[in-house]
């Protein structure tokens, strides 16, 4: 099955070549090279390389490679948005993202059986990734040009993630922590380190429930366990927290909020998950 990808090309895009129009998206030279090698780009109906110059009212088509060699697992997912691109998925608690070399049932697994069952015959792969015990929304990507255009977003800090959590505790109505991290492999976690990445987190109280509070994270950075690190050291670590806080059922941290730019319509994409509380 032959699967195109297509673009339409706008002022903002034209009298740039192929290649430049890609690497602006964040895609690698390697890959640009390999399509334009086998011909994969279209531009009118018309096979072409990568050094064309897009014009106004173009349209850009590129064939996928196939790729279908992903392991699956059948059982069932829970999708928020889906479009051409990419596709939100709803992650368990105690599901991992992709795989650890042991266990075939992952959140990838199970996204690649439910594109299998459309006929969708390409990689479709995790753009980040939430902790096994923490749930909420993963965003992949159906193609290269997406998975390389949301990476880069991600490390350019340029998609909004938001959490809800309930920390031990009363905390205040709102507040910002903000202090670098670091990998401690002697106590196998994140701790506070002057000379750590930066690391930043905000939040805003929702309410109290008991003697704990329920909070509205936002993540300006996107380190390993930053909030529960960032939590844990200001004395609120998250409820359930079994590596920085005092353990429990279960870690009530949810991954609730994406907002992005889509490189296509340039619009706003929000993709929101219901509060848990």
């Amino acid at each position: 099955m032959n699967d195109y990808l297509t673009i339409y090309i706008t002022k903002e895009n034209s009298n740039i070549t192929i290649k430049d129009y890609l690497s602006n998206l964040g895609v690698g030279k390697k890959i640009i090279h390999e399509y334009s090698q086998l011909r994969f780009f279209f531009v009118n109906g018309i096979p072409t390389h990568s050094m064309y110059q897009l014009k106004l009212h173009d349209i850009l088509e590129i064939l996928l490679i196939d790729e279908n060699d992903d392991e699956v697992s059948p059982n069932s997912i829970e999708i928020l948005y889906e479009n051409s691109d990419y596709l939100a998925v709803k992650k368990p608690r105690g599901l991992l993202t992709h795989s650890d070399g042991l266990n075939k049932d992952h959140l990838t697994s199970r996204v690649a059986y439910y594109m299998q069952k459309k006929n969708y015959q390409h990689k479709v792969l995790p753009v980040h990734r939430l902790d096994v015990d923490t749930e909420g929304i993963v965003l992949f990507a159906k193609n290269f040009i997406s998975l390389s255009y949301l990476s880069k977003l991600f490390e350019e800090r340029k998609i909004i993630k938001k959490y809800y959590a309930m920390v031990e505790g009363k905390i205040n109505q709102s507040g910002v922590i903000d202090k670098p991290l670091s990998m401690n492999k002697k106590l196998n976690k994140m701790i506070v380190d002057p000379k750590g990445q930066p690391s930043k987190t905000s939040y805003k109280l929702i309410k109290y429930s008991n003697e704990n509070s329920i909070l509205d994270i936002t993540l300006h950075s996107g380190r390993t366990h930053q909030i529960r690190a960032h939590f844990s050291s200001i004395y609120h670590p998250i409820v359930g927290d079994s590596i920085y806080g005092n353990g429990g059922e279960k870690l009530e941290l949810y991954a609730y909020y994406l907002e992005f730019i889509d490189y296509k319509t340039k619009e706003k994409v929000i993709i929101k998950d219901n509060i848990p509380y």
